[in-house]
């Protein structure tokens, strides 16, 4: 057991990923297969999202719709929040991209940038 103020590994990586800022952002709608997009802050390090359904993702620098259903990763609609870290090489305005899987009515997807 650390003592003395000190962390563990595990301790040490969850600081590092969950420090600074907490900023909650419009839900995205991603009904019926609509294109979502957040262009996070350039001190954001990682975004948390919950999706109501599945839903492809991907990170780049432009807002129009770049998805590709053959290639991109796809984000499950749990119980919890997943926790997706911005890509360093981007520069200063990273976009998340989000559309989803199967379409469905009245479906939205909350992100808090960290």
């Amino acid at each position: 057991m650390p003592t003395n103020k000190e962390f563990s590994e595990s301790e040490s990586l969850n600081l590092s990923m969950r420090g600074g800022n907490w900023t909650v952002q419009t839900a995205l709608v991603i009904s019926s297969l609509a294109h979502a997009y957040l262009q996070v802050a350039a001190s954001t390090r990682s975004v948390l999202v919950f999706p109501d359904s599945m839903c492809y993702y991907r990170w780049d620098t432009l807002t129009t719709d770049t998805i590709n259903a053959a290639n991109d990763m796809i984000l499950a609609s749990t119980e919890q929040a997943t926790l997706l870290p911005v890509p360093y090489n981007l520069g200063n305005r990273p976009v998340l991209h989000l559309k989803q899987v199967i379409s469905k009515a009245a479906e939205k997807c909350r992100c808090v940038e960290l």
